[in-house]
């Protein structure tokens, strides 16, 4: 009964050793994954902040030129409408 009882209190033993290593990893592979998920939620904002730069540029720029066009064509006619008054009176093309 002796010899029994040895064996079984060095299993208990191992197996308390072994969730106690469980535990220890579980703890460090838990702080690790925070730590990556932090990383990866800054690199998130990051690109999240690029893209919005970007597609303001993008958005901006189409505002401008659609702006210049505009104006291209609204003095254009007024210019072209100007260099055709001939004797105070327009002449259209």
């Amino acid at each position: 009964m002796s010899k029994f009882f040895a064996v079984f209190q060095n299993f208990d033993i191992i197996e308390v050793t072994k969730i106690k290593e469980i535990k220890y990893y579980e703890r460090n592979h838990s702080s690790q994954l925070t730590a990556h998920s932090s990383q990866l939620t800054a690199h998130s904002s990051q690109l999240t902040a690029h893209a919005d730069y970007v597609i303001g540029r993008v958005f901006c720029q189409a505002l401008k030129q659609a702006f210049s066009h505009f104006c291209e064509k609204a003095f254009y006619v007024e210019f072209s409408e100007l260099s055709l008054e001939r004797n105070g009176e327009l002449q259209y093309a």
